[in-house]
């Protein structure tokens, strides 16, 4: 649900309400890591990116580059 709501607030141009959405959505992404299975990465990855894209556009950089390490962690890394 965080997800919904975070693109609602965020069609809204209401930043800072889809930023808390965000953060509840990064909760629910760390709380699951364990349980997480490598079909799973991909979508967890790209969940991340996009809270982190909000974090930015609310202003809340430090958050927003924490959301983008985490997402860039469950890709596997580049091949040569």
């Amino acid at each position: 649900m965080p997800y919904y709501a975070m693109l609602a607030y965020a069609r809204l141009e209401q930043w800072e309400d889809a930023a808390v959405e965000a953060r509840r959505l990064s909760a629910l992404l760390t709380q699951y890591a364990a349980d997480r299975t490598d079909a799973e990465r991909s979508t967890h990855a790209t969940l991340a990116y996009l809270a982190g894209a909000v974090f930015e556009r609310a202003g809340e950089r430090g958050e927003a580059q924490v959301a983008y390490r985490n997402a860039r962690a469950l890709l596997p890394p580049p091949s040569d």
